[in-house]
């Protein structure tokens, strides 16, 4: 297998997301977590359009401690794990609860008893910046090159908004229909796994080729970036 294929089997498994229903009283849940730094971007436009119509694309961006496609084989990528933040781990499990939202979930039964296994990626590294903008097209009256941050909204992350330096889930799983990037930095939050981000406004004379840049700042300084392949906007 590809490991480009095989990272994005954590896509594939969040997109297929799998509910609880009420909690029964000999369900057992236990929870496998894969806690990582980010040292790696990758970006992309959401479901992989090379032609999207205006107003209805997202540009989606995914962190990870690695470049799976360096990995010799794709088990190596559930053993490079970063040291665990427990007070994380337990916002996530909260929230796991509320909202009964559980991907990559393994279902056992023995002796009358439900154990569900739930696999939960999370992020170690607090962002400190981020910058979407055209790599070559003017858009939204912004010269190539210059921020569009505030033409864009955060429509979707995974697994939930969690400040920093003292840890608190802002937002958690799918409790948020739209969030600016601003009021998002301005919670310095914990590296999402993944995220989508949507235009705000249509764009005027198209079609129109574009890629988009991404640059992301972790609180170690560390800056990464990515671009997205050209794709094309029509009416």
């Amino acid at each position: 297998m590809k490991m480009k294929n095989y990272f994005f089997l954590l896509i594939i498994a969040v997109a297929a997301i799998s509910c609880k229903n009420k909690e029964e009283p000999n369900d057992v849940y236990s929870y496998q977590f894969y806690p990582r730094k980010v040292s790696y971007l990758k970006i992309d436009m959401a479901g992989g359009q090379k032609e999207v119509q205006n107003g209805k694309w997202q540009i989606q961006f995914e962190t990870s401690n690695c470049n799976p496609d360096t990995l010799l084989y794709g088990a190596l990528y559930y053993e490079i794990l970063d040291p665990p933040v427990p007070e994380v781990e337990k916002l996530i499990e909260q929230d796991y609860k509320r909202t009964s939202f559980a991907p990559m979930v393994r279902i056992e039964e023995n002796n009358g008893k439900r154990s569900q296994w739930i696999g939960v990626e999370y992020r170690t590294s607090p962002i400190r910046n981020f910058i979407v903008y055209s790599l070559n097209t003017p858009l939204f009256g912004k010269p190539a090159g210059e921020s569009l941050n505030d033409f864009f909204t955060i429509r979707w992350f995974y697994p939930g908004i969690i400040s920093t330096p003292g840890y608190n889930m802002v937002y958690g799983y799918g409790s948020v229909e739209s969030l600016s990037i601003k009021e998002w930095l301005g919670f310095h939050p914990l590296a999402p796994v993944i995220m989508d981000i949507a235009p705000i406004q249509l764009l005027s004379e198209l079609p129109v080729d574009v890629q988009f840049v991404v640059e992301m700042e972790t609180d170690e300084g560390l800056v990464l970036s990515d671009t997205t392949r050209v794709f094309t906007i029509t009416e």
